[in-house]
């Protein structure tokens, strides 16, 4: 079962937590092409810093994803899936990505 793990600062309320998590369970089922109901995400808001600010920021973490033929293609996938998953963030925090740290 892939998981996804997202974790922002920015205070999102339980029903865009939702919205978010259902979303992002589609652009992973899509990508991975997985059944939706194999996909989980979880969505927390913490206290997070970065660079000694409090801008939003937001870290993920995927699990279980799929087997990689070699460190090449694990790096492009993870890549292209923070990059969709991370675009959901504005719709939610009407904040603009500025940088996707992998």
């Amino acid at each position: 079962m892939p998981i996804c793990k997202i974790t922002t600062n920015y205070p999102l309320n339980d029903d865009e937590k939702n919205k978010f998590a259902d979303e992002a369970a589609i652009i992973l089922s899509e990508l991975l092409e997985k059944p939706l109901k194999a996909i989980m995400v979880m969505i927390n808001t913490n206290y997070m810093r970065m660079n000694q600010s409090n801008d939003t920021v937001c870290f993920g973490e995927f699990r279980y994803v799929k087997s990689y033929a070699d460190e090449a293609e694990r790096s492009q996938l993870l890549t292209h899936l923070s990059a969709h998953l991370f675009a959901l963030l504005p719709q939610y925090t009407k904040k603009k990505q500025h940088k996707n740290n992998m």
